[in-house]
């Protein structure tokens, strides 16, 4: 009781420092089961690395609690994509109970990740993606660039990914990556052209769109479609409406919104454009 007393008296000074009068003496006293609890919400909503904090927090105050460094783990190898960080607190979990079978079990099947290939974790998180399930995707694509960082391909997944969840500036940083092992990739530098739309830069994202096309042995309904939507952001129906039909006729299935979003992978920020390029086709 005196050792926990103490704890909380330092993380009490400790926020005083950093933030000031205003955090709450109940912020720092919160228990440990109330960090963990809130980790579990957290984890829950989506917000995995804000998780591992409640989680990190909690077991400040309880570092013998085995199931919640383990759950904490699994968070970091499943959903955050940290593998060394993930095996380092399996170890010290299965450290304070050498008989938790599932540390053991996860302990190995993390060990087993470090021991695989880039293109094994890129496979398996385009399995998630696949799924819908983008948050696993982007940590499996985040372990297959720590197994081989000079895997293009693993970065400009993580980069989609990032565009899909609107996280843009991670997403530039990451097909950058990217490009820099394989500059004339048409599909890395497709992924840069919508990264640039979305981020409101029409110019750049012209620009790029027609650097793919160049890039490609053939046109591209993808690279096409981004035209397109350039363009009547643009304001310019003509160009639009050429732009989407040199789409179509590579791919009719570009006229179908779902498909665009479930199968392709286009932002809702893109797709926003959808309708007026279909008005387009009925005049």
């Amino acid at each position: 009781m005196a050792r926990l007393s103490f704890i909380k008296a330092v993380l009490l000074l400790l926020s005083f420092v950093l933030f000031g009068p205003t955090v709450s003496y109940a912020a720092v006293t919160a228990t440990a089961e109330e960090h963990f609890s809130k980790a579990m919400e957290l984890r829950f909503a989506g917000e995995s690395k804000a998780a591992v904090s409640e989680y990190q927090a909690g077991l400040v105050l309880k570092p013998n609690a085995v199931d919640a460094r383990a759950q904490m783990a699994t968070v970091l190898l499943d959903e955050v994509g940290d593998l060394d960080g993930a095996i380092s607190e399996f170890m010290t979990a299965l450290n304070s109970d050498p008989n938790c079978k599932f540390c053991e079990l996860e302990l190995k099947r993390a060990l087993n990740i470090r021991n695989s290939k880039s293109a094994d974790q890129i496979t398996r998180g385009n399995q998630f993606y696949a799924s819908g399930d983008l948050r696993r995707a982007s940590a499996a694509y985040r372990v297959a660039i720590y197994l081989d960082p000079g895997d293009g391909n693993a970065h400009n997944s993580l980069a989609w990914t990032f565009y899909r969840l609107g996280n843009l500036q991670e997403g530039l940083k990451e097909v950058q990556e990217a490009l820099h092992v394989k500059p004339d990739d048409p599909e890395f530098v497709n992924t840069l052209a919508c990264l640039q739309f979305d981020k409101g830069d029409l110019s750049a994202a012209a620009k790029y769109f027609h650097k793919a096309i160049a890039l490609s042995k053939t046109p591209n309904a993808a690279d096409l479609y981004g035209l397109a939507v350039v363009a009547i952001t643009r304001g310019d129906t003509t160009g639009a409406s050429k732009f989407f039909k040199e789409a179509l006729k590579i791919d009719p299935k570009y006229d179908d919104v779902v498909y665009l979003r479930d199968r392709i992978g286009l932002s809702a920020n893109t797709l926003s454009c959808h309708d007026r390029l279909l008005a387009l086709m009925k005049k």
